[in-house]
């Protein structure tokens, strides 16, 4: 017999949900939709403990140890929890560039990637070091695995690449190139198993 069943339905965005993320924990769960809303609840009972609204519509979203990160081609926002509301923060002193995902390192560390193909990383909130030419284009989706294998590995794509790096160290342990795969799409979204064995590409 089937044991599926709701457990909440969470109602309070004006658009299409874009983004979701799960904090740490899984007692947060953030949300934000088409229009630039964004939401935070408490896994718990499903209720809102606190809202916003984007400027520019956010194309990642992750959370950190003290907070959540968005990021659009405007920039990197860091949120922290001050007296009871989230506040936003920009990232100091790193590059003006179009984000285009982000995800927390297991240091603790938060990586972003950049519409022309690079990498940025930031410690709390400061610019900690680039990487250009991480991919030859804009990097469409990023994937993090750590804890099952022997280093946290990272999976990023692009249109005809997927590649998977030593997250921590940022270096190339595979690289897979998709024109050589007959009848394959363009690479929208990938997925690494926590093996860090397999990679899913999800293509247009």
């Amino acid at each position: 017999s089937s044991t599926q069943s709701v457990l909440g339905v969470l109602k309070s965005h004006t658009g299409a949900i874009s983004l979701l993320a799960f904090s740490g924990d899984g007692s947060r769960l953030a949300s934000i939709d088409s229009n630039g809303g964004l939401c935070v609840w408490d896994t718990s009972d499903n209720s809102r403990i606190a809202s916003a609204s984007l400027v520019t519509p956010a194309l990642g979203l992750c959370w950190t140890t003290t907070g959540f990160v968005t990021c659009s081609d405007q920039g990197v926002l860091f949120w922290t929890l001050h007296q009871g509301k989230f506040v936003q923060r920009s990232g100091l002193n790193g590059p003006s560039e179009a984000f285009t995902g982000c995800v927390c390192l297991p240091s603790g560390d938060v990586l972003t990637t950049t519409g022309s193909g690079g990498f940025v990383v930031w410690r709390g909130r400061n610019f900690l070091r680039s990487v250009e030419g991480a991919h030859d284009r804009a990097i469409a989706d990023l994937s993090l695995v750590s804890g099952e294998t022997l280093v946290p590995l990272l999976a990023t794509c692009e249109s005809n690449k997927v590649k998977i790096w030593k997250a921590e160290e940022l270096e190339v342990v595979m690289q897979l190139d998709l024109t050589t795969i007959p009848a394959i799409g363009t690479a929208t979204t990938v997925s690494l198993h926590k093996s860090g064995s397999k990679v899913l590409v999800g293509t247009s």
